[in-house]
């Protein structure tokens, strides 16, 4: 892959001055500054990092959105389990700031199903995707991803990522970066309370500095924070979402139970999505 040239970035900062700009950056009110302050502040921590673009093919791959049926009813519009048309209605998430559109998926559907926080009992609606195309290499920027055993239908060698950036910026540089991958890693997977968005702008923040604002990087990758790592997210951009995926299927499930982090679902019907009238249509 095509380096990034941030080496000079790096050779002007030390380890030190990393590393108390890391610890200054945790210690942030999130609730206490706007979001262009936070947003600075990461931006000065994370200068230089040497991020890791991968083309990926997901034509192998179904992907997965889940949505708790709301009072018990089935969402009807393809729109209701897609990203949300409606920009003044997107908060803070882990991958996008307030009023940015992403496409949350999930590698499996019992990750999709964690990740809304689904209860026993509860009915959840989730859809099943597919590439439109027989291939289809997007370029995902990975975050916080460094064990390959999660990723085993990608088989992504990502031990030899991290030899080659090793050589490519030297053992000084390569410590300074890590320094900071480490830091993005435990901020991509700190766990939040429903309901305190605040807490997502530290990532948000990363997420619209590295991902988000770069026209040719498609998609982010983490791991699942929800299923203790058992699956990865990706957030895709609405533009790419459109012209890549397409649902496969329409699922209505209950959730029976939750054991040791995995969940049982009961399939109670099935659907497809009519793509002109913009309507999910259930099975009886």
């Amino acid at each position: 892959m095509p380096w990034e040239d941030t080496t000079k970035i790096l050779d002007e900062r030390s380890i030190g001055k990393i590393a108390k700009q890391i610890s200054a950056c945790k210690e942030i009110d999130l609730r206490a500054y706007p979001f262009e302050y936070i947003r600075g502040k990461v931006g000065e921590t994370i200068e230089g990092y040497n991020k890791n673009v991968l083309g990926i093919d997901v034509s192998k791959n179904h992907l997965f959105r889940a949505r708790k049926c709301l009072n018990g009813s089935s969402f009807e519009n393809i729109s209701d389990l897609w990203y949300n048309p409606d920009v003044s209605k997107i908060n803070y998430g882990r991958a996008n700031i307030s009023g940015e559109q992403v496409l949350y998926l999930s590698s499996e559907l019992n990750v999709a199903v964690l990740e809304i926080r689904a209860r026993p009992g509860e009915i959840v609606n989730a859809i099943k995707c597919r590439s439109t195309n027989e291939k289809a290499y997007i370029n995902i920027l990975e975050l916080a991803v460094f064990d390959p055993s999660i990723l085993p239908k990608m088989n992504l060698n990502l031990l030899g990522h991290q030899i080659d950036l090793r050589q490519h910026l030297g053992r000084t540089n390569y410590r300074k970066n890590r320094l900071i991958s480490d830091f993005i890693v435990e901020m991509f997977k700190k766990k939040v309370v429903p309901g305190n968005v605040h807490d997502y702008m530290i990532t948000s923040s990363i997420s619209s500095l590295l991902w988000y604002g770069e026209e040719n990087d498609d998609a982010l990758m983490y791991p699942s924070i929800a299923s203790d790592y058992l699956g990865f997210n990706l957030a895709l951009k609405p533009k790419k979402s459109d012209e890549l995926l397409t649902i496969e299927e329409a699922l209505e499930l209950q959730v029976v139970d939750i054991r040791k982090g995995v969940p049982t679902l009961k399939l109670i019907r099935t659907g497809s999505a009519n793509k002109v009238t913009g309507k999910i249509v259930w099975g009886a």
